[in-house]
């Protein structure tokens, strides 16, 4: 091999080799992207657990205050029924 065919097949090689290191940066820079996506996506779903808990925890202290309200206006209508039959004479 003549040194000029040495320095071809060395440049063909190094410019193999810089689309390669090319290609590897850009599917690095979309890695990267799509890592940031899911750490977003994450983010966003740890948000709405958050708020579903919150609600849950707002829907379950609405439903104890519920409750007892009901448990008062029962008992007042229990009185009211003993009143209005005579039975509190």
């Amino acid at each position: 091999m003549a040194c000029g065919e040495s320095l071809n097949h060395i440049l063909n090689s190094s410019e193999e080799v810089n689309q390669m290191v090319g290609h590897i940066a850009t599917a690095s820079n979309e890695q990267a992207t799509g890592v940031k996506e899911v750490a977003k996506a994450m983010a966003q779903l740890d948000q709405a657990t958050q708020q579903n808990n919150q609600s849950a925890n707002e829907s379950s202290e609405l439903s104890n205050l519920l409750s007892q309200q009901s448990k008062a206006l029962s008992d007042v209508v229990l009185v009211l029924n003993e009143f209005t039959l005579g039975k509190n004479k």
